[in-house]
């Protein structure tokens, strides 16, 4: 679907991505509608909705497979708890694993199930 992975749970859709740390950090609900932009991975863009930088988008070889795709020009990079960090570059997409860490750039989202 993407990049390499040693986790072997994938993620029941909808699940959560906790953006950044702390009490108060936000949390995209990730249904198969899901959409990121740039007000959700970089602070400095409150409301930015002219591009979308991720979509949530269902593994066409493993149906009920989800991942989130690198719509954006940079390449991201995501570690499990037991692994990696794994590259995912633009146009792929990293699989909805629980507890599954990503490096946007200007903030880190980490999976929940």
């Amino acid at each position: 679907m993407g990049a390499k992975s040693g986790a072997t749970c994938q993620l029941p859709v909808p699940g959560r991505l906790q953006l950044g740390t702390g009490p108060d950090t936000p949390v995209v609900v990730l249904s198969p509608a899901t959409k990121l932009y740039p007000h959700h991975l970089n602070p400095r863009r409150a409301f930015d909705y002219s591009t979308v930088l991720a979509e949530l988008v269902e593994n066409p070889r493993v149906p009920g497979e989800w991942g989130l795709r690198n719509l954006t020009g940079a390449t991201w990079t995501f570690t499990d708890p037991d692994g990696g960090p794994y590259d995912v570059p633009p146009g792929r997409a990293v699989p909805l694993v629980d507890g599954r860490t990503i490096a946007f750039g200007a903030v880190n989202g980490q999976i929940h199930a």
